[in-house]
């Protein structure tokens, strides 16, 4: 689709001239609407819309109402094997119309993207081979009543249209989603709004990445002795389940939380695998989940990301609680785009985990994190009262 005329093809095949969509970008709370006009403000604005550069993703955006403001917003990863794409089309469709459905509006609309970049330099373009994911899409949320009004493949800074079908309208090439060496209008007004991806998933997730050599082997082998310590009842403590155990827990992670709220950087191996093996038991990380008032955010993040990259394999399992806590902790402080990115990594490692079910299906469903902050807040002070909990 030639990008000078900036149209968009309905589902039906017919054309829509300028016709806007409005998306209100941002925590719902804080943020100005911003109107795009058509496909080339749809792909720019995509990593402004997730807050993050999404890869190797299929992001569905619901639209509601008349004027076609955004409503609930899907993001999954592509399958690997095109076996699996029909699946994963049901499942996208079916989560955008219940999450819709949840806030009492159907969407009327969706607009779908996919998103890969080339495995190598040479590769040819990644739409021709999406097309059959593009195609389920459709028909999945066909099935359920919803028309498709766009489907674009972003891939390696450009765009393509999977619903034009116009001889000679759409360069096979791409189309390039900056044209000019600054933002576009509807992107600008986006950074306007004070908002500003975060760099891609990809790299999100490599940041928090068990570390390596030579530390890796250090830490296997303190892991590896705080989990037989857990497994011989803690110092004769009554085993992991016990009230001592989880006192000494707790004290162990309150003052790990000094230190980095004193400026500390890092622990000790022993310590740090003796918090992982204790982060397991949902009381001890329930502690760790009130490190949510102003001044705690930012040691807490540290602390979290630190205990995560010492999860190292075979134990990347100790991974999930650090993870959780981190995601909670950036979504209190207002970092959706972390808090959503590594809650979907954290779901990968461990699908059952509930407190991550908890808060991925809370941003999903564009609530803030206030309720649960001030029932985490009430529980604290309880607990510092002397109180039950």
């Amino acid at each position: 689709m030639n990008a000078a005329d900036n149209r968009s093809v309905m589902n039906n095949g017919s054309v829509m001239n300028n016709e806007r969509v409005t998306l209100s970008l941002g925590p719902s709370s804080g943020h100005r609407p911003v109107t795009m006009r058509g496909p080339a403000d749809m792909a720019e604005l995509l990593p402004y819309l997730l807050g993050f550069y999404p890869d190797d993703s299929i992001v569905a955006v619901g639209l509601q109402g008349p004027d076609l403001h955004q409503g609930g917003v899907i993001r999954a990863d592509i399958p690997e094997s095109p076996e699996q794409w029909p699946a994963a089309a049901e499942e996208t469709a079916a989560l955008l119309v219940a999450l819709s459905e949840r806030h009492g509006e159907r969407p009327v609309q969706v607009l779908l993207y996919l998103c890969q970049d080339p495995t190598t330099a040479h590769a040819p373009p990644a739409v021709d081979g999406l097309r059959p994911l593009a195609d389920d899409l459709r028909a999945a949320f066909g099935r359920r009543g919803v028309a498709v009004k766009e489907s674009l493949c972003v891939s390696d800074g450009r765009w393509w249209s999977f619903l034009c079908r116009r001889a000679g309208c759409c360069d096979p090439a791409g189309n390039p989603i900056r044209r000019a060496p600054g933002p576009g209008p509807a992107a600008a007004a986006a950074a306007f709004a004070g908002l500003a991806p975060r760099g891609s998933r990809k790299a999100i997730i490599g940041g928090l990445a068990p570390i390596g050599p030579p530390g890796a082997d250090a830490q296997r082998a303190a892991l590896a002795r705080a989990e037989a310590a857990e497994a011989n009842g803690a110092d004769g403590a009554g085993g992991s389940g016990g009230t001592a155990v989880q006192e000494q827990a707790a004290g162990l992670l309150d003052q790990a939380f000094a230190e980095f709220a004193a400026g500390a950087r890092e622990l000790d191996e022993e310590r740090a695998a003796r918090l992982l093996v204790a982060l397991r038991d949902r009381l001890t990380r329930d502690r760790g989940v009130e490190y949510t008032r102003p001044a705690e955010l930012a040691p807490a993040e540290r602390l979290w990301r630190f205990l995560a990259r010492r999860a190292v394999p075979p134990y990347e399992g100790c991974a999930v609680a650090p993870l959780t806590l981190l995601a909670w902790a950036s979504w209190v402080a207002g970092d959706t785009a972390t808090a959503r990115v590594v809650l979907g990594h954290v779901l990968r490692l461990d699908p059952s985990y509930l407190l991550a079910e908890l808060l991925y299906e809370s941003l999903n469903d564009g609530m803030t994190p206030d309720a649960l902050l001030a029932a985490v807040e009430a529980q604290r002070r309880r607990r510092e009262a002397g109180g039950p909990v």
